[in-house]
């Protein structure tokens, strides 16, 4: 467990120590897209297994704070939550939140 943590740390450091706003921003962004779609896919199948779920409003927000378009696969690809319609829209929300907050950062960049 200490090996673990101190991994955490190591790379943490180096992520603050090395690595720009936007390139932060971007890993970020990776990453919790990739967790919102495993997070649809592993509440997909808690949901066929009737086992305990993940709750909507964590679902939800991964979604609006940067993981909208792994959502938006999620819900596409697994058919999960495709009968609930606010799902698209707050991972749309998320989506647009996403661009707006890179453009507004980022922009001078271009």
């Amino acid at each position: 467990m200490e090996n673990i943590i101190l991994l955490t740390n190591n790379l943490f450091d180096y992520f603050i120590n090395h690595l720009n706003a936007q390139t932060f921003f971007i890993v970020y962004l990776i990453i919790l897209n990739v967790s919102s779609l495993f997070a649809m896919l592993w509440d997909k199948w808690m949901a066929i297994n009737k086992a305990q779920r993940i709750s909507e409003q964590t679902l939800l927000a991964m979604g609006f704070f940067g993981g909208g378009l792994g959502g938006l696969v999620g819900i596409f690809l697994f058919r999960h939550k495709i009968r609930k319609p606010y799902f698209t829209i707050v991972y749309l929300a998320g989506i647009f939140l996403v661009v707006l907050v890179y453009y507004q950062f980022f922009a001078s960049l271009f």
